[in-house]
């Protein structure tokens, strides 16, 4: 699907730190095998989020996007910012 909409190497892959192995190995080796060239130019992690002490994922049902999140909050009245 990546290589259809993409082509065949992507500019930056990125995903949370629970999902740094083994999935970029397999989608690496799957890739290069069938192409010859490098899947990823750059490869990011960001951190988990939470809701809670549980980390936000669709699967749990605990996600909230950003046009939702703006409504409530204002994005420079945050009680812990400077």
């Amino acid at each position: 699907m990546s290589m259809k909409v993409l082509g065949e190497t992507l500019d930056i892959h990125g995903g949370g730190l629970d999902l740094q192995f083994p999935a970029p190995r397999e989608r690496t080796g799957q890739s290069e095998s069938y192409t010859g060239k490098p899947f990823a130019r750059v490869w990011m992690h960001n951190g988990l989020l939470k809701m809670g002490t549980a980390k936000m994922a669709g699967s749990v049902g605990n996600v909230v996007n950003i046009a939702d999140l703006l409504q409530r909050h204002h994005p420079r009245r945050c009680g812990s910012c400077s």
